[in-house]
């Protein structure tokens, strides 16, 4: 079930938060991509992702360029993206903005993302329908049926980020597991994470070849520290037996961040720790 934008007036967009902040902040005309904000439901930030860390950096650049004023999936669905601004925020030369931009935009015409619900349903969607590289510039034709996770956010539990938060982010899981632990984290920069292993290692596309010693290396542990290092997120992990047995099931991830980090609306799903 594809979900539908609202119509809404571009006037009543730049709304002010409770506490004085911006929900809202078209960035179409911004080219800055460093002051870029990336929104996604809480529903996206939580669905299975098949992509790389390159396709993961230009889904989020696409993400944080889409203009939440417009009034219409097919309004909004053409995203441009110049080459020189590829570079200027991943740090890369031409060369390696021209290849990283060709496999990204391979993996979001070719990959889906894949939302589940606890029934065992399912949707799937790719990101994007068609894309054209001319004179520097990507042009993203997007997927109306994906915009609506990106936009009209008001009466939807959403997460919001800086995508310069991610700039020194080495690895897919890296990106996704900051995703999923800021989807939960309050006003207060901290929260308690806790999910079955398994369903965590779909979500983050873990290879069935990872062992758990491996997946806590590579997927847990390399993320957190990294997290810690660039964006000031402490954690703790707890491993637990939740099923029977000795088998190791379940994972406990209290987080908390310095700084002025912000999530605009929190989930209900997952409130706060206090």
């Amino acid at each position: 079930m594809a979900l539908k934008a609202k119509s809404r007036d571009k006037a009543n967009w730049d709304e002010q938060a409770e506490d004085g902040g911006t929900i809202f902040q078209s960035h179409a005309n911004n080219t800055d991509y460093t002051k870029h904000k990336v929104s996604q439901t809480n529903e996206l930030i939580r669905s299975l992702q098949e992509m790389t860390v390159v396709g993961l950096r230009l889904a989020r650049m696409v993400f944080g360029r889409l203009d939440p004023t417009c009034l219409s999936e097919e309004q909004c669905k053409d995203i441009k993206i110049k080459t020189s601004d590829y570079e200027k925020l991943w740090g890369v030369d031409r060369t390696t903005a021209f290849r990283n931009l060709r496999v990204g935009t391979k993996q979001l015409l070719s990959r889906v993302i894949e939302i589940t619900d606890t029934g065992g349903g399912w949707e799937m969607y790719p990101v994007a329908r068609n894309a054209k590289m001319k004179n520097g510039e990507l042009t993203i034709n997007l997927n109306p049926d994906i915009i609506p996770f990106l936009i009209d956010m008001k009466n939807k539990s959403y997460t919001t980020y800086d995508i310069i938060d991610l700039v020194n982010l080495e690895s897919k899981y890296t990106i996704r597991l900051f995703e999923l632990l800021t989807a939960q984290m309050g006003k207060k920069n901290k929260c308690k994470f806790f999910r079955r292993i398994e369903d965590l290692r779909k979500v983050l596309d873990v290879p069935p070849s990872y062992g758990h010693s491996m997946f806590m290396k590579t997927c847990i542990n390399i993320p957190l520290a990294e997290m810690e290092k660039h964006l000031g997120i402490v954690s703790t992990v707890e491993q637990e037996s939740k099923e029977g047995g000795k088998k190791i099931s379940h994972l406990t991830i209290e987080t908390s961040r310095s700084g002025s980090f912000k999530l605009e609306l929190q989930d209900p799903d997952f409130p706060p720790i206090n």
